[in-house]
C-alpha cells in the first residue's frame, strides 16, 4: 500500500474528514474488539498520523483493513479510519459532546438515539462523542450532511464524501456491534422516524434568541411550543388581540420556517394529549441539561415558556439545581411572585400589554419587579435612546 505525502494529502484529503481531533485529543489506545465484518471486508481503510499538533497528518491511501491496522500497531500510526464514498451504502452518525471519556457512561437522550437506531456503535477518538454506523440511505432529496444542534444533544448525519475515524472502543446498546441494514435513515426523534418508526424527541433546545440572552456564565435552553391556540390548545391564558397579532415568537426567527412550526405544533400536542410522557421527557432533558453545564463549568438556565405562558412551578420546584426564568401576562401569577409563593429559583417577568392598566404596573414596579413592554419605534439602546426622545 503506497503511502500518500504531505502535499498531497492536504490537496485531496483534509476536506473529506468528518472531524479532524488534534493530537492531544486522541485516545492512549483503541479498543480491540474490530468492527463488523461488513465495514472490515471493505477496501476504503487508512491508516493517519499527526505531522504536528495542528491537524496535519500523513496518511495512507485507501486499502485492506489488516493493512490500516498494522500501519496503527506495528508502524506508529495514530489511528484508523474508514471512507464513506458516495458509491457506498454506508450512513453516519455522530453524536456529539454525550460520553464520558473516563466512566464511559453515556448521557440518556443519546443512549435513547442508540437504542434506536439499534445498529453499531463505538466512541469517538477523544471519548467524549459516539458514533453510529448503519447500512443504507438518507431519504430522496436530503441532504448528504445535516445536522441538529440542541442544548440537550447534537448529531451530525452524513452518507458520502466523509472519513470517520473507527476506534473499537464500542458503546453498549441493543445492536450488541452489529451494523443494521435501513431502508430509509431519518434523523433521531419522535415524529421523525428512524427506519420508519417513531421514538422520542428532545424538547429543551435553544435558538438565537436565547443564546443572545444568556450570559456567558450561564448555559441556556428553553422549551418551544406553539403560543395561544395555534395548536388547537390554549397555551396563553393571558393572551390579547395585540400580542396574537405580532407574535415575536411565530413570526420572527426559525419559528417562520414550517418545519419549526410544525415541531411546535407537535410538542404541544404531546403536552396535552400524553401529559405524563411529555413531562417525563423534559425531566430526562433537564438532567441531561444540568449534566452538561456541570461539565462546562457554568450553570444550567432554562426558560419553560419560550413561546407559551404556562405554569411550570411543579416542574420547577423539582429542579432547585436549575435556574429558571419566564415572562407572564397572567396577573394573578406575578402577584404569586412578589408574595413569594413562587420557587426560589424561579425569575419572572411581567409582559405588559395595549391592556395594562397603568395602575397595575406601577404597583408591580415599586414592590420590585419587573415589567417588560413593547415600543412600537425605532430602539438605540446604545446611544440611550428610543425613537426620538431621550430617556434615563
Amino acid at each position: 500500500m503506497e503511502k500518500i505525502d504531505r502535499s498531497s494529502v492536504a490537496a485531496s484529503g483534509s476536506s473529506t474528514w468528518s472531524r479532524v481531533p488534534t493530537k492531544t485529543e486522541v485516545s492512549a489506545s483503541y479498543g480491540s474488539v474490530d468492527p463488523p465484518e461488513k465495514l472490515v471486508s471493505r477496501d476504503a481503510w487508512v491508516a493517519w498520523c499527526f505531522l504536528d499538533n495542528w491537524g496535519n497528518r500523513d496518511e495512507f491511501a485507501p486499502g485492506p483493513y489488516l493493512n490500516a491496522c498494522f500501519a496503527r500497531e506495528v508502524e506508529g500510526y495514530d489511528g484508523i479510519a474508514i471512507d464513506i464514498n458516495e458509491n457506498d451504502s454506508l450512513v453516519a452518525i455522530r453524536l456529539t459532546d454525550c460520553r464520558d471519556a473516563e466512566t464511559g457512561e453515556v448521557e440518556s437522550w443519546a443512549q435513547e438515539v442508540l437504542d434506536e437506531f439499534g445498529s453499531y456503535a463505538y466512541s469517538s477518538t477523544n471519548g467524549t462523542s459516539v458514533m453510529i454506523v448503519c447500512e443504507g440511505k438518507l431519504p430522496d432529496g436530503c441532504p448528504n450532511n445535516f445536522s441538529e444542534v440542541g442544548e440537550s444533544g447534537n448529531w451530525v448525519i452524513f452518507d458520502y464524501l466523509r472519513r470517520i475515524p473507527v476506534t473499537g472502543v464500542n458503546v453498549s446498546c441493543r445492536a450488541n456491534g452489529e451494523m443494521k441494514v435501513m431502508d430509509d435513515v431519518r434523523r433521531p426523534g419522535r415524529g421523525r422516524p428512524v427506519a420508519r418508526k417513531e421514538g422520542p424527541m428532545m424538547l429543551l433546545r435553544t435558538n438565537a434568541k436565547l443564546a443572545k440572552a444568556g450570559p456567558d456564565r450561564y448555559l441556556l435552553a428553553g422549551l418551544t411550543i406553539a403560543p395561544h391556540r395555534l395548536s388547537g390548545h390554549e397555551v396563553c391564558p393571558a393572551s390579547t388581540v395585540g400580542c396574537r397579532a405580532a407574535c415575536n415568537l411565530w413570526f420572527s426567527g426559525q419559528r417562520v420556517l414550517p418545519a419549526a412550526r410544525n415541531r411546535a405544533r407537535l410538542d404541544t400536542r404531546w403536552l396535552h394529549e400524553d401529559r405524563t410522557g411529555f413531562l417525563a421527557q423534559l425531566d430526562r432533558d433537564l438532567a441531561a441539561h444540568a449534566r452538561r453545564a456541570e461539565r462546562l463549568g457554568l450553570r444550567p438556565l432554562v426558560r419553560l415558556n419560550v413561546a407559551s405562558d404556562l405554569d411550570w412551578s411543579e416542574t420547577i420546584a423539582r429542579w432547585p439545581g436549575i435556574r429558571f426564568y419566564d415572562y407572564t401576562k397572567v396577573r394573578s401569577r406575578f402577584r404569586a411572585y412578589l408574595d413569594g409563593r413562587l420557587p426560589e429559583n424561579y425569575t419572572l417577568t411581567f409582559s405588559a400589554s395595549e391592556s395594562s392598566h397603568p395602575a397595575t404596573l406601577a404597583s408591580f414596579l415599586r414592590r420590585g419587579g419587573n415589567v417588560a413592554a413593547v415600543f412600537a419605534v425605532d430602539y438605540h439602546p446604545a446611544c440611550g435612546r428610543i425613537g426620538a426622545a431621550a430617556f434615563g
